[in-house]
């Protein structure tokens, strides 16, 4: 699972399942930073070895944004995996956008829609990831990497407790075994294909939020539709590694 993934055709880039809010483009998961200091990389599935062209496109009217050729490259890892790394974006504004990409071999591909802009960017998150352990432990394989648009709300602590019968004193103990600090985040409204995108990238084994290796502490829990809606909220909570 990538954030970011590219198709061979723009339909299935941009398709949004029914709802009459879709059709506002007022949502979106995926938020990248402009100059961020971090690059942003996606595996990269195709035969591809380098682009010829790269533009940033409005969903709204396919008009053009920027010229991104000099943003977005291929590299392969150790494992001889392909990843898309995107860096030194420009500020797009609160568009949202798709990447066209023609290779060297003059196939074309298209992105799925996301924002490149600076705008409430402390309502979103950097997260990285590796989808084993074997991507995790070689070196010179890079973790994937992006921008969501959710946000640290608050630290909590859970105990797990255990209770026995302490027959010297006839007491019953109540005896904490182990103990949680949490972090509670919630989420921007998104389409429910990211959602379900969010959800995967943060079952990941080994994910790293800001910099700081966290486990996913319970399950996420996909809200319930209703209507013709194709959007909706997520709260989740993280354990850090300590």
């Amino acid at each position: 699972m990538s954030a970011i993934n590219l198709y061979t055709t723009k339909t299935q880039a941009l398709y949004f399942k029914d709802s009459q809010r879709n059709s506002f483009y007022e949502f979106g998961g995926i938020q990248l930073i402009p100059n961020y200091g971090n690059d942003y990389i996606e595996k990269f599935n195709y035969s591809s070895t380098s682009f010829t062209s790269v533009g940033a496109y409005k969903v709204s009217d396919d008009s053009l944004k920027s010229n991104m050729i000099t943003n977005v490259s291929l590299f392969t890892s150790p494992l001889s995996i392909k990843y898309l790394f995107l860096s030194n974006l420009p500020e797009l504004g609160n568009d949202l956008i798709y990447l066209k990409l023609v290779d060297n071999f003059s196939n074309t591909y298209y992105s799925n829609p996301f924002y490149i802009t600076s705008l409430d960017e402390y309502r979103t998150t950097y997260i990285e990831y590796y989808d084993n352990y074997n991507e995790y432990s070689t070196e010179g394989s890079p973790a994937q990497s992006t921008q969501l648009k959710f946000w640290f709300r608050q630290k909590s602590r859970q105990s797990e407790l255990t209770t026995y019968y302490e027959s010297s004193t006839k007491n019953t103990v109540t005896q904490a075994i182990k103990t949680h600090n949490l972090e509670m985040y919630e989420s921007e409204f998104m389409s429910i294909e990211d959602l379900i995108m969010t959800a995967e990238i943060l079952e990941k084994p080994y994910l790293f939020i800001d910099g700081k290796r966290c486990s996913l502490f319970e399950a996420v829990k996909i809200p319930e539709l209703t209507q013709q809606e194709n959007f909706g909220k997520i709260k989740f909570t993280l354990a850090p590694n300590n």
